[in-house]
């Protein structure tokens, strides 16, 4: 009886051991399918970012388009032309002719026609590259938004946890009778209003959120948004002559005068014909083929005054779009330069304010301590203090901000 009770319990520790077993490899193998996941799925860099925005953007729609070359030769169609004469008489001939005209391009149309298609292509990049502009500017937005918020988010975290302490402080002063309560409920105040603050910027980070996804498809931010602006020796307006929407009205107008320029009479097409005509009554059947070639003279330089009208109209709009644009992306740069000076200004002063703060916290206490300061008059003292300790990591984030839109007014894209 003894020897069989033992190895029943040597079974029972045999089923536990190989339970724990089966347990230890189940936890390892999904801590490590956990690691391999999270390894698989890091925080994104700036310009996978952004080309996932441009995927979702769809900016390769029209991309087959640029392949598509125009004829080499012909100016359009060839023509076909069939015609049949019957005579009424009845020695009479009946006349049978085929005709087939090709509208072959002239010298200048067929170089025109190469700037043409050369210049699609520039064009093609362009726009993929003004489109790469304009989603870096709203990555660029939406990210400062997420950082200023959650930044915002966190001064309120250290705040609460602040008044936590000063609670804290006064609940023992109050206990000991040495204050009203007038002052312990103002903190409790201020603690609420903290707080339905909190939800506020809380709600605004997750719409923030959803708005970076919608536009990027990622869920995880950048490891590192912060940008440098880095100064050249270039002037602004050699800056803004390079600037993506520049170049593209330049490039707008350069295929805008190769079109009026086929409008002109130097585009006209040769027409080479080929004929084929049968003659026939009762004495013969005569069958003529031959050629004929109709080409235009060009060296008169002939011009209608309805493409004058439009070549003035055309240029006149796009020396304005122009003069719009330069002057718009100019003024963006100007302010934001400044807006750059004062941020730097500013942090050399509130580094100061920094110190200055911290000792008026500390010296604050004290005097609330010995009781010598009137408590609602110490506490603002010390919220404002706070406050403005807080402002010089808020300034700190608007200058990498501001050096961000800087790169965005001069035309860099992430």
């Amino acid at each position: 009886m003894f020897m069989k009770k033992n190895k029943k319990e040597e079974n029972n520790k045999g089923r536990l051991t190989l339970k724990l077993i089966s347990f230890l490899a189940m936890l390892f193998t999904s801590n490590h399918a956990l690691t391999q996941s999270l390894s698989l799925n890091p925080a994104p860099t700036l310009k996978q970012v952004l080309t996932a925005a441009m995927k979702i953007s769809d900016i390769n729609d029209n991309k087959e388009e640029t392949k598509n070359k125009s004829s080499s030769w012909l100016s359009s169609s060839p023509t076909l032309g069939v015609s049949y004469l019957k005579s009424d008489l009845q020695q009479g001939t009946d006349e049978t002719e085929v005709n087939v005209s090709l509208p072959i391009k002239s010298w200048f149309q067929s170089e025109t026609d190469e700037k043409l298609y050369l210049s699609s292509q520039t064009t093609q990049t362009l726009l993929i590259e003004n489109k790469r502009l304009m989603l870096s500017g709203f990555i660029r937005a939406k990210l400062w938004q997420i950082k200023l918020s959650e930044h915002e988010n966190e001064i309120i975290n250290q705040k609460l946890k602040f008044l936590t302490e000063l609670e804290k402080q006064y609940k023992q002063l109050f206990q000991s009778a040495s204050i009203s309560k007038y002052p312990l409920l103002l903190i409790k105040q201020e603690k609420l209003d903290s707080q339905m603050e909190q939800l506020s910027v809380e709600q605004t980070i997750a719409k923030l959120h959803h708005q970076y996804k919608l536009l990027t498809g990622f869920t995880a931010l950048p490891k590192g948004i912060d940008e440098q602006f880095l100064e050249t020796d270039v002037s602004l307006g050699q800056m803004l002559i390079n600037h993506p929407q520049i170049r593209k009205l330049d490039q707008s107008w350069f295929e805008q005068t190769q079109q009026l320029k086929l409008a002109s009479n130097k585009s006209q097409p040769w027409n080479l014909s080929f004929n084929a005509k049968n003659l026939n009554n009762n004495v013969i059947n005569e069958t003529q083929i031959g050629i004929a070639a109709e080409v235009p003279l060009t060296m008169f330089d002939i011009k209608s005054q309805a493409i004058n009208s439009g070549w003035l109209v055309a240029k006149g709009s796009y020396e304005l779009a122009r003069a719009n644009r330069l002057v718009s992306l100019r003024d963006t740069y100007v302010s934001l330069w400044a807006n750059q000076q004062v941020l730097l200004k500013k942090n050399d002063l509130l580094i100061k304010a920094k110190l200055i703060s911290t000792q008026i916290i500390t010296e604050t206490k004290l005097v609330i301590e010995a009781n010598q300061i009137n408590q609602d008059t110490a506490i603002r003292r010390m919220l404002t203090a706070f406050n403005t300790k807080s402002k010089l990591t808020t300034n700190k984030l608007l200058l990498l901000k501001n050096s961000a839109l800087l790169n965005q007014a001069v035309g860099i894209s992430l």
